[in-house]
């Protein structure tokens, strides 16, 4: 590696000589301040080696690893590595980066030490010159180059933004929708009765009612679900949706929500041809969230169009070709892929080389420092200033080189950040231009801490879905609290969890109650929707009454084909991540014959809480494509439809 550049020692002495005048007619005296001070005029008679150290070339020993093969330095590699021969001056550096990181470093003193790195450090601009005596101003650094607010000169006002809530009712109501948004229509159309929905429908579909009315349509067909499954609802269902199709379609106007929802519901009733229409509209609307859904479905209709046994190759279905490549981890992806025959493990993990990429350039960057913060509080086994450093990075630092990501998911791992690495780990997945992955980097992607509390607490559960759950619901950090106050590795709502056994408040923060309450929440859903795994998550996310309302208006529904018809796009979010966690975690928990270890094979063993559809696929998995029950049975039948006719949807 290449030397760092750094001041002359003259330089060096003279900016030293400058900073202490400055902290002297600051009119801080080294009294006030007391071993604060003492540390700063050590730092300053320590200048002259520290010059000189700063003029010493720069060696990283190994600047990148390979992922299965990383490990954090030990504090002598580290002193090593930045070459510094004081450690007397690192140590202290080292104890003032920690407490202004963590905030214990009184305000005086703060202000005190940002007037020396101002003046020490005020003429250098594209890299940071490390010295023992500069350590300690790499938090100020950064703070003033990466994480200083940016202003863009905006002003934002305050003042929410009013808008007419006015209830449509009348004729005239829909032919006046010029900049209504489809939220604000949604809450201002309420219709009571069926009566009244299809007295609107006839305002829908009115000539006078143009295309720049479409955010009208697209709400009627949303609140129109409400009194489905009414055959007469459909029917008017259907009427719209051509109308809305017509003004959308080869427009940028078209929301990707609206399509499919209807391509959703069309498979329920039977529609298919009208399902495949609404699905490809989807597939090419602007501003995609759920594009996976649209492919899954798309491309389980092309089996009506082929003879089932020429589906095994997955390049004549090319909507699954494109899911299996943009979404390799999905429920949806996994699914596809073995009813194609083909194992999304093996696809997606091989004995590849993933480099993390410690050091970055030859000289002190931003990067580089992050990166060598991260070092030194593990080395120094500073877990408090890790964890704070850790959520400091998570908020302000945006990365997209993926070898750097790699290296800062594994120091939030460290830190027990498991939202911060999941989060940078997600973001490498959707950069990276590879489609297979170390199994090291899946399992960072699906991380088991607190195994013996979450095995010991989780009684009657599959602690494969208790594992899952909880990396949905609070990503493994027992203070979660959400905006909803629900709290803990569960994410329990305190008046839930009163209603379960007398417990406090706080208590939820602690990690076994937590589980053990949250567990007994999940039983108990659990007898309630006859131990239908699917539904109960459904009824933990969103509440047992909305619950009921979706099984009336889809009466009969396939599991599958439930879980993407949930009103609620957060819900039905959460099913399939869900099921998508707990698949992972069973793939990799598991040896290569799907064997667990005996306290968790027990525990499955004993629990009536496991997905159908998850639990199909692993043996589907491990019986390498043998097992008894095909992957066809957890789809919707889309070539025997009596299940879905109307006829059985009016029972």
């Amino acid at each position: 590696m290449g030397s760092l550049q750094s001041s002359t020692l003259s330089q060096v002495f003279e900016k030293m000589l400058k900073g202490f005048r400055r902290l002297v007619l600051s009119s801080v005296s080294l009294s006030r301040v007391s071993v604060f001070g003492s540390l700063l005029v050590l730092g300053f008679f320590s200048s002259v080696s520290a010059a000189r150290e700063a003029e010493d070339k720069w060696e990283v020993p190994q600047p990148s690893l390979p992922l299965q093969d990383f490990r954090f330095p030990t504090e002598s590699e580290l002193i090593s590595e930045l070459g510094l021969s004081d450690r007397s001056v690192y140590r202290d550096s080292a104890l003032l980066v920690e407490n202004w990181v963590r905030g214990r470093m009184k305000k005086r003193n703060k202000a005190s030490l940002t007037a020396l790195c101002a003046s020490t450090l005020d003429t250098h601009e594209t890299h940071f010159p490390m010295s023992a005596f500069n350590l300690r101003c790499v938090p100020w650094w950064l703070e003033q180059r990466s994480f200083a607010p940016k202003d863009d000169g905006a002003k934002r006002s305050l003042r929410r933004k009013r808008w007419n809530r006015k209830p449509v009712r009348n004729l005239s109501d829909w032919q006046n929708l010029e900049g209504v948004t489809y939220r604000q229509f949604v809450n201002r159309f309420r219709p009571r009765s069926e009566k009244t929905l299809l007295r609107h429908a006839r305002f829908a579909l009115n000539e006078s009612v143009g295309c720049d009315s479409h955010i009208g349509l697209a709400g009627f067909m949303n609140r129109a679900e409400e009194f489905l499954p009414a055959t007469r609802v459909w029917s008017e269902i259907q009427k719209v949706y051509q109308k809305y199709y017509q003004c959308t379609v080869n427009t940028q106007l078209g929301q990707e929500h609206t399509h499919l929802r209807m391509g959703l519901t069309a498979i329920f009733f039977s529609e298919l041809d009208l399902a495949e229409k609404a699905l490809a509209a989807a597939e090419s609307a602007p501003g995609q969230n759920e594009r996976q859904r649209s492919l899954f479905w798309l491309g389980l209709l092309r089996r009506k169009e082929t003879r089932e046994r020429e589906i095994v190759s997955h390049f004549r279905n090319p909507h699954w070709e494109e899911l299996r490549q943009k979404f390799p981890l999905s429920i949806h992806t996994v699914l596809a892929s073995h009813v194609q025959g083909v194992d999304p493990y093996n696809i997606l993990v091989g004995d590849v080389e993933q480099l993390v990429r410690r050091r970055d350039g030859l000289q002190w960057n931003d990067y580089n420092l992050v990166a060598l913060m991260f070092d030194l509080f593990v080395a120094r086994e500073a877990a408090g200033a890790l964890k704070v450093w850790s959520e400091r990075i998570d908020r302000n630092w945006k990365e997209t080189n993926n070898d750097r990501q790699l290296f800062l998911a594994l120091a939030h791992a460290k830190a027990t950040n498991y939202l911060g690495s999941i989060k940078t780990l997600t973001t490498y997945l959707r950069s990276s231009e590879s489609r297979v992955f170390h199994v090291k980097f899946l399992k960072m992607l699906f991380p088991t801490p607190f195994q013996e509390k979450i095995l010991k607490h989780s009684a009657g559960l599959d602690p494969l879905v208790v594992y899952g759950l909880i990396r949905q619901e609070s990503a493994f950090n027992p203070r979660a609290r959400s905006v909803a106050n629900a709290r803990g590795l569960m994410q329990l709502m305190p008046a839930t969890a009163r209603g379960l056994a007398r417990v406090r408040t706080r208590d939820l923060y602690d990690p076994s109650k937590n589980v053990r309450l949250g567990s007994k929440y999940l039983r108990k859903l659990l007898t309630r929707n006859d131990h239908q795994l699917e539904r109960v998550l459904a009824a933990y996310n969103a509440g047992q009454r909305n619950l009921s309302r979706w099984l009336k208006r889809f009466p009969g529904a396939n599991d599958l084909l439930f879980a993407d018809l949930i009103p609620f796009k957060e819900t039905r979010s959460y099913v399939s991540l869900i099921q998508r966690n707990t698949y992972w975690y069973g793939r990799l928990w598991a040896d290569q014959k799907g064997h667990y270890g005996p306290e968790l094979a027990s525990k499955m063993e004993q629990s009536n809480s496991r997905s159908r559809t998850v639990d199909s696929l692993l043996k589907l998995s491990w019986s390498g494509g043998t097992s008894q029950e095909s992957p066809l049975s957890l789809l919707p039948p889309v070539h025997d439809l009596r299940h879905f006719s109307r006829k059985n949807v009016s029972q």
